[in-house]
């Protein structure tokens, strides 16, 4: 390879850790306001692109309420992942963070105005290829509180891409804010090791016994790191990564979102990747059961990790 294509590839690596340690910025920043309050909200609708093309369109969403307030005005933060459904020739999915300015505007009335990074993967079909690219959204939300718990509402999206069509997203959403933290009288334990399988590929192509092994340290308040390994007999991906996540829980559920490096073993590179996690723990015991997501950027023409697994972890 000629020194110029060289630097381009280093170039293009140091772009793709961009969007993971803009990721791991954000989640820090809001740990102390977590009190505030928490929602995660479920949209569906449709989808039309600048081309023309349409299809249906899904995101879901955990929120952080009121981490700021200036007179009438509360600042919110938020984590998405988006799916734009299958318009002609692409089918685009990804992560977005955003920080949105909401008003009171009547009683129960919500509205809010958002915006921030999009990372996207981008599968094009006829000729076949993925691509990973930042971007930014921006989103206007108006909901109202049904109860304490539940909200319903409308929201338009905007997906601004330098790659592939941008595209307006109209969706409807059902919010439920989630519950405070349950206090236990036992000692927390700060370790946890989770074996995970039984892998959902994001491409049809990438079919094969998949595993993962993570382990994660509580290392304070809402912020973990987790090693973790992806391998397996016939999976096309195989890496090692080393994420930071945020935390919260919710009774006995917790979630989180990770950010990183992760190095691919098979194609000998660095890159990012992200994570969405959700673990139950069943009450009084050491054991839980896991579902996460995985999306890294590609590297040598690969389509990079994009998996949904499951599984068991322990803490100790």
């Amino acid at each position: 390879m000629s020194r110029a294509g060289k630097h381009k590839e280093e170039r293009i690596r140091l772009r793709n850790l961009v969007p993971s340690m803009s990721l791991v910025v954000f989640m820090l920043f809001p740990a102390k306001a977590y009190a505030q309050g928490q929602e995660v909200n479920t949209l569906f609708g449709g989808v039309m692109t600048d081309k023309g093309t349409t299809s249906w369109a899904l995101e879901v969403e955990y929120k952080q309420l009121e981490l700021l307030k200036y007179e009438d005005f509360l600042f919110d933060g938020s984590f998405s992942y988006m799916n734009e459904g299958h318009p002609r020739r692409h089918y685009r999915d990804g992560v977005t963070l955003q920080g949105w300015a909401r008003m009171e505007a009547v009683s129960r009335l919500r509205l809010s105005l958002g915006i921030g990074p999009y990372f996207y993967n981008d599968t094009r079909v006829n000729p076949s290829s993925s691509t990973n690219g930042l971007g930014f959204a921006t989103s206007f939300d108006a909901k109202y509180e049904v109860s304490e718990e539940f909200t319903v509402g409308a929201r338009l999206n905007e997906a601004i891409v330098g790659k592939g069509p941008n595209a307006t997203s109209l969706l409807w959403e059902v919010g439920y804010r989630l519950p405070d933290k349950e206090e236990r009288e036992e000692a927390e334990q700060k370790n946890q090791m989770s074996f995970l399988t039984l892998g959902i590929p994001g491409h049809l192509s990438d079919l094969g016994t998949f595993y993962e092994l993570r382990y994660a340290r509580v290392i304070m308040d809402h912020v973990e790191v987790e090693p973790v390994n992806f391998f397996g007999r016939s999976f096309k991906e195989k890496g090692i990564a080393g994420e930071v996540c945020a935390t919260n829980e919710f009774g006995n559920f917790k979630t989180g979102i990770c950010a990183g490096p992760y190095y691919d073993r098979q194609r000998a590179g660095v890159v990012d990747i992200a994570s969405i996690l959700g673990d139950y723990n069943f009450k009084n015991t050491p054991w839980s059961v896991m579902i996460v997501f995985n999306r890294s950027s590609n590297l040598g023409g690969g389509r990079g990790i994009d998996v949904t697994s499951c599984g068991v972890g322990y803490k100790f």
